[in-house]
């Protein structure tokens, strides 16, 4: 009897551990939001990324790359990265995944498929849509500035035809997908 209260002790103390071995085990770069949705972030800690599954995430959440930039895998499908001060969301998975860039930078390496498209970017009203490549969209105050440097990408307006941009090569367009810098021409 003079080892119960030893006892309750131990397992009090055994609790808080336990407790405490799961809280550290949860991403650090994770966080819930009020509206439930999963929000990635990468803050100051000593590493240079971040590594989040794509296919754990589910359609609306968002990824945010504080000081350090998040990598986003779909594996066998696409690799995303937002550079340092970026936020993104996921608006489709499956066999096309769409991410909307809400800030900063976001660089993408889609794996070669036959499809027409497996991986589109949003930005506002602008579309960039493909499905093998590896390029770079850039959101800036007005405009959006794509830069290719493997593969083709198709760039325009939601809803209507878009150009394609050839690796490597880049253009800029406005927050409606219309292209506001003269493409190269061909001596």
């Amino acid at each position: 009897r003079r080892s119960l209260p030893w006892v309750a002790l131990a397992a009090v103390v055994f609790a808080a551990v336990l407790g405490a071995a799961l809280v550290l085990r949860t991403p650090s770069g994770s966080a819930e939001r009020a509206d439930g949705a999963h929000r990635a972030v990468a803050g100051g800690r000593a590493s240079s990324h971040t590594v989040i599954d794509g296919d754990a995430l589910a359609v609306g959440e968002s990824v945010t790359a504080e000081a350090a930039s998040v990598v986003v895998r779909h594996r066998g499908h696409a690799t995303w990265t937002l550079e340092p001060n970026s936020v993104g969301h996921l608006e489709t998975v499956g066999d096309v995944v769409t991410v909307a860039l809400d800030r900063g930078v976001l660089s993408a390496h889609v794996v070669k498929s036959p499809r027409p498209e497996t991986f589109v970017v949003r930005v506002e009203r602008t579309r960039i849509a493909v499905h093998g490549t590896a390029f770079r969209v850039e959101r800036l105050p007005s405009a959006v500035r794509i830069s290719v440097t493997e593969g083709v990408v198709a760039v325009g307006p939601i809803g209507q035809a878009p150009f394609d941009l050839v690796a490597p090569s880049s253009a800029t367009v406005t927050l409606d997908g219309v292209r506001t810098d003269e493409p190269a021409r061909a001596k």
